[in-house]
């Protein structure tokens, strides 16, 4: 019952959290995102800059491509990495490998799938209420619903986590397994924030799901 595994797919909580602010009036879905990080540098370099909506991002139809997909990026690293295996880039370098470039499509008028998206969404919930994300994913659905074995996945040591499948061609994991010597993840998860970030339980979960209830 103590095992952990990865929920990242599965575990939708920050379209949950939006939508938990929106009925508590703490912002609308259809906010532009500059009322909450127009300050940021990299924020008016970003594709679609000045439209960008919360539910747009979520919906994957604000035009932007994923980090992972400039070619730079791996590059850049593995480069960093050899320098120091402990580099963890941050939110804010990661969005950077998105701006400057043309948007892949007008706002709303297409979709792609983009983790920066959910990046920078997650950013945009912390600055509208002052608060950690993972401390509202907990207040909003972690605790109310009995979750006592899910929690964020933001460390590269999580005690009871799984060996998972690992194929040797994800170029995030720095060997060819998920798990390393001494149990620690041959990458860092918490690159991942809203976009993925938990790992939890079959039974933790298995009553919330025969109940219909999803995170």
């Amino acid at each position: 019952r103590s095992t952990l595994f990865p929920y990242t797919t599965l575990f939708r909580s920050r379209t949950g959290v939006a939508t938990e602010l929106s009925r508590q009036g703490v912002w609308s879905l259809d906010d532009k995102l500059s009322k909450y990080l127009g300050s940021r540098p990299w924020f008016h370099r970003l594709p679609n800059a000045d439209v960008l909506t919360i539910r747009l991002l979520l919906q994957h139809r604000g035009g932007l491509e994923n980090y992972y997909d400039n070619p730079r990026f791996f590059d850049w690293y593995r480069a960093r990495l050899a320098e120091d295996p402990s580099y963890v880039p941050g939110f804010d370098t990661l969005i950077e490998f998105v701006c400057d470039q043309p948007p892949l499509f007008p706002p709303g008028q297409g979709f792609n799938y983009s983790d920066v998206g959910y990046l920078i969404v997650g950013l945009a919930m912390e600055s509208a209420t002052g608060r950690a994300y993972y401390d509202l994913v907990r207040e909003s659905f972690l605790d109310p619903l009995g979750l006592t074995l899910t929690a964020p996945s933001n460390a590269r040591t999580i005690p009871g986590l799984a060996q998972g499948y690992a194929n040797g061609r994800n170029p995030l994991l720095l060997g060819p397994s998920m798990l390393g010597e001494g149990g620690v993840l041959t990458y860092d998860p918490s690159i991942e924030f809203t976009a993925g970030g938990f790992v939890s339980n079959s039974g933790d979960l298995a009553p919330v799901l025969d109940r219909k209830s999803v995170v």
